[in-house]
């Protein structure tokens, strides 16, 4: 994989929102179930944003 789709792989959570459908509430609810896991499907970012990787997010909605 070359460095421009790594970069592309995490997207703040407003943009995996978009991307998928689900709302932000519902990805929130998702990870504080324990649905997403951290630094799987997603990680907080030094700024405290919470970054979606959309790669691992495909992955789990096509399970």
């Amino acid at each position: 994989m070359n460095e421009e789709n790594d970069f592309k792989l995490w997207v703040l959570l407003k943009k995996a929102s978009a991307m998928t459908g689900y709302t932000t509430r519902a990805l929130h609810g998702k990870i504080r179930r324990g649905k997403l896991q951290e630094g799987v499907h997603w990680i907080k970012a030094p700024d405290h944003h919470l970054m979606i990787n959309m790669e691992a997010l495909n992955q789990w909605i096509e399970s």
